[in-house]
């Protein structure tokens, strides 16, 4: 039987979540000092997101540390769909007004799309949303969810670890709701569990792709690469000019970003990732993965990355892209908006495009969307009509519109207008939207961002081959499912 407090101390012994948002933030909060519009200085607070704000790793057991039986009376509550809209019978009036517990991250509390939503809900309802925040998305909330505290929303990011509290059985199923038909697909990807919607998605996103500078692709003839083999051809043009290809700053490991051409893998083949997580299944088993093994090694023996890129480091980004250096960054789209150094360098931030990432797994290449967190209504909530009533007030396009205002996000929602999103995407949205994956790193349990790049980099140097490299990624993986299932 699984043990939730040796799960809790496991956890503090080991990183739980994903890179590319942790590194995110630690830029954000680095360049907020240099912000002086004070929009941006609300839209920039460090986001704690499922990839993430504290860790490296997804865990989580095989089994539910709760029970499906535990919620078996809250069936009748299952239809958020029959939820009426605010102002119904379903919302108290003012003289019995309800208060609901809102369980959110502490790092989130103050995201300006929250705080406009939760106050237009309680003006146009009279109820209030008691904002508790937690200090992390781990043991903290599970702890206290397995042992009956357990709050009327829960606003949590789509990783590995919720799969701990076992959304299927344990939280509402929004499949039927009418805004569903609104959510981008790669939002509506990262909220199923079990076959079920188990949570509006909401949160900043981005299209993570390749960065690449259009004036020097220009200078040189070089058209955009729509193929892998056009993309390893434009590499061997630039090495030929003397521009280093790609900036690969993997002296941390997580800078090579190997998840980006992981994603189109695991949507094409959504059952790897069960036999994975079920033991059933290793890296070395699934062909694309030794692809994208190989692709590493071989564009690092023809210099694509440089000489130096195992010691190379993500805060040199903007001074690498912005001298010309090299033309190329794996990144996401808004990182041009929120933390390049535009004002200091030859090269703008207009002066870079978004294509593909090429890494040998699709040959058309990828991007990959934002991960994003999930508003979720638990069936055993005290208050459950007037939590489903928020939940579907949070949906409504008029609503979301005047929250995310002029918040520099891709569009998790399809009627969502007055967000900013980058030239980059305006300029390639056909590819984007063609090429986006929904990420699926974070779902893997055990996975580590850093711990795969380093891998890489000894495979890339020499001092391992491929079948050892997939060995290597997956003996902490499988460390952890093997410890979380004692």
């Amino acid at each position: 039987m699984y043990n939730i407090y040796k799960y809790i101390r496991f956890l503090m012994r080991t990183h739980v979540f994903h890179e590319k948002l942790q590194h995110r933030n630690i830029m954000r909060r680095k360049r907020m000092k240099k912000k002086t519009v004070a929009m941006l200085l609300a839209c920039l607070l460090p986001f704690s997101g499922a990839l993430t704000a504290c860790g490296e790793s997804s865990e989580v057991p095989e089994q539910s540390a709760i029970s499906g039986t535990a919620v078996a009376d809250a069936k009748e509550n299952e239809d958020p769909e029959g939820v009426d809209k605010p102002g119904s019978e379903d919302v108290a009036d003012s003289e019995d007004a309800v208060t609901l517990s809102l369980w959110i991250v502490s790092t989130n509390m103050e995201k300006v799309f929250y705080t406009k939503l939760f106050d237009m809900w309680e003006q146009e309802t009279g109820n209030k949303v008691d904002v508790i925040g937690l200090p992390d998305q781990s043991a903290t909330p599970l702890a206290k969810f397995t042992t009956g505290d357990i709050p009327d929303v829960m606003i949590f990011t789509s990783t590995a670890a919720l799969m701990n509290f076992n959304p299927a059985e344990n939280f509402l199923d929004w499949s039927a709701a009418e805004w569903v038909s609104d959510l981008a697909d790669t939002s509506k990807a990262q909220g199923m569990y079990g076959g079920k919607l188990i949570g509006l998605p909401t949160g900043e996103a981005s299209n993570s792709g390749c960065l690449y500078n259009k004036k020097i692709f220009a200078k040189y003839g070089i058209a955009v690469p729509t193929t892998q083999e056009e993309f390893d051809a434009a590499c061997d043009k630039l090495l030929k000019n003397g521009v280093q290809p790609i900036y690969l700053p993997a002296g941390e490991g997580w800078g090579i970003f190997s998840q980006f051409a992981m994603d189109p893998i695991f949507n094409e083949h959504p059952e790897y990732l069960d036999e994975l997580n079920a033991e059933k299944k290793k890296y070395s088993d699934i062909q694309e993965m030794n692809d994208m093994c190989q692709w590493y090694k071989n564009a690092a023996e023809k210099g694509y990355f440089g000489d130096s890129y195992a010691s190379d480091q993500w805060d040199y980004n903007s001074e690498v892209l912005g001298t010309g250096e090299a033309a190329m960054i794996y990144c996401w789209d808004t990182w041009l908006v929120t933390d390049y150094d535009n004002d200091s360098y030859e090269y703008k931030a207009d002066d870079f495009g978004i294509m593909p990432v090429f890494c040998g797994t699709r040959k058309e290449g990828t991007y990959e969307g934002g991960n994003l967190n999930l508003v979720m209504v638990p069936q055993k909530a005290a208050h459950v009509d007037v939590a489903k009533n928020l939940v579907n007030f949070m949906a409504v396009p008029e609503h979301y519109n005047i929250a995310y205002d002029g918040i520099p996000t891709s569009a998790i929602y399809k009627q969502l207008t007055t967000n900013i999103e980058s030239v980059q995407y305006k300029e390639n949205k056909d590819s984007v939207d063609r090429l986006l994956c929904s990420s699926v790193t974070p779902r893997i349990v055990g996975y580590s961002g850093s711990q795969h790049g380093k891998c890489l980099v000894r495979l890339m140097q020499g001092e391992i081959d491929v079948d050892e490299c997939l060995n290597d990624m997956d003996e902490e993986r499988i460390a952890t499912l093997e410890a979380l299932a004692d």
